[in-house]
């Protein structure tokens, strides 16, 4: 394998790794994520967990939106 393409196949898996990294790539507590959707979405937060998929943590938040209706958020964690 030519030097330079060995360079640049390290230099994406790298990449890709700190990319998937929720604690590496800025994951959120599970307070956080709540104040963030809360935010975002200008709802009444109803309920907040945390769930792991894959190793990785994911919190959930179920949220009444301005609107009337409720929806689950999913927020990358820490």
């Amino acid at each position: 394998m030519p030097a330079m393409l060995k360079k640049w196949l390290i230099t994406l898996l790298l990449s890709l790794f700190l990319a998937t990294s929720p604690v590496l790539a800025g994951g959120l507590t599970l307070d956080q994520a709540v104040k963030k959707v809360q935010r975002d979405t200008r709802g009444r937060v109803l309920s907040a967990s945390t769930v792991h998929r894959g190793g990785r943590a994911v919190h959930r938040v179920r949220v009444l939106l301005p609107d009337g209706r409720v929806r689950t958020v999913e927020v990358k964690g820490k």
